[in-house]
């Protein structure tokens, strides 16, 4: 598989193959939406989005580790969390 590689600040984004690689593994062993799951009660929805749980931008790295699968609706509500946040301090990182 072909590498394709962006610079984000020190960190290097995965795309490419490599990263629809990376999805498929992630979403065989993690189908569900890890924040639906720790919600009270529990919801059970598919994760669709691969998520960083560190932004790269905020030094999060392209590793397992800070990796996650949310589904849409997940995903839109911790993107628009970190929107805020970054707009709260003053648009850095």
């Amino acid at each position: 598989s072909r590498l394709r590689i962006t610079q984000i600040g020190g960190t290097t984004r995965i795309r490419g193959t490599t990263l629809q690689n990376i999805r498929k593994q992630h979403f065989e062993q993690y189908p569900l939406c890890i924040t639906c799951l720790a919600a009270t009660p529990p919801r059970t929805r598919a994760a669709v989005e691969l998520d960083h749980i560190i932004p790269l931008h905020l030094g999060g790295r392209e590793t397992d580790s800070n990796r996650q699968g949310l589904c849409v609706e997940c995903h839109a509500e911790k993107t628009e969390r970190e929107l805020q946040e970054r707009a709260r301090n003053g648009g850095g990182g």
